[in-house]
């Protein structure tokens, strides 16, 4: 049973820090719909967040919506950490206190 818990925690904190910098990189990417100076897959691709941002008429909200998603993203990633923190701390806690 505990090398079950122990292997959700070590998901759990593995998938909110993949979130958090996935987060980071898209909201470079919709950040930089105004400008479109970020290379793309190709020469023919479009920049999804530049058409989003113009078929709405909202271009404007790009760098506001990007930092948004960005300061969530660290967030996620801070979150991530201090939860493997917490959990080696209660681990830890455990295995001194209660079960030694």
């Amino acid at each position: 049973m505990n090398k079950l818990i122990l292997l959700l925690d070590i998901f759990l904190i593995a998938t909110l820090y993949w979130l958090g910098q996935n987060l980071v990189n898209v909201s470079v990417y919709i950040g930089d719909a105004p400008y479109r100076r970020l290379p793309l897959i190709s020469d023919s691709a479009i920049h999804d967040w530049n058409w989003i941002f113009n078929h709405l008429g909202n271009m404007s909200l790009a760098a506001p919506i990007s930092e948004t998603i960005f300061v969530i993203g660290i967030a996620s990633c801070c979150g991530a950490l201090l939860t493997g923190v917490y959990f080696l701390i209660i681990n830890d806690f455990k295995e001194t206190f209660i079960i030694g």
